[in-house]
């Protein structure tokens, strides 16, 4: 037997172990696209980015002249800076590319530590168990809900 929870709180009964939550599913789906969105486009363009000013770093390091001359009246054009400053240069990709990892690395939460993080899980006494107990998601809004012994 399943019993129909509408609330954020969820009583845990010992003879039952099988709940259905309504309106779980919708509301996991639209905290998977909320996270999903932004990181994934803001992953991408920070790696990329990174990626290319860190070879445009390195290959000016290494295939770079010895000697830069620039006109003393109207300082060095871009390339010029790139060919004075490729250390500093790469540095800058690296860090893009650091945080591109961290923001692409943001691991989304499972339905079963969504449902613990933003339900209160009590036991028929009021006690707060949320835990304390083994959550398994068998698909849509419905859950298999144990104690831990």
């Amino acid at each position: 037997m399943q019993d129909i929870i509408s609330s954020t709180r969820i009583t845990i009964k010992n003879s039952q172990s099988e709940y259905c939550v309504a309106g779980f599913a919708d509301a996991y789906q639209a905290y998977v696209n909320a996270e999903e969105g932004g990181a994934v486009y803001a992953y991408w363009l920070l790696v990329g980015i990174g990626f290319i000013v860190t070879a445009v770093g390195v290959l000016t390091m290494i295939f770079g002249p010895e000697t830069i001359r620039y006109n003393g009246m109207t300082g060095p054009t871009l390339f010029q800076y790139i060919q004075i400053y490729p250390g500093p240069i790469a540095t800058i990709g690296g860090v893009c590319m650091a945080v591109g990892s961290k923001l692409g690395s943001k691991m989304i939460m499972t339905s079963e530590s969504y449902l613990q993080s933003n339900y209160q899980l009590v036991t028929e006494d009021g006690q707060d168990v949320t835990n304390a107990v083994k959550v398994t998601h068998l698909g849509e809004d419905d859950f298999e809900i144990a104690l831990n012994q």
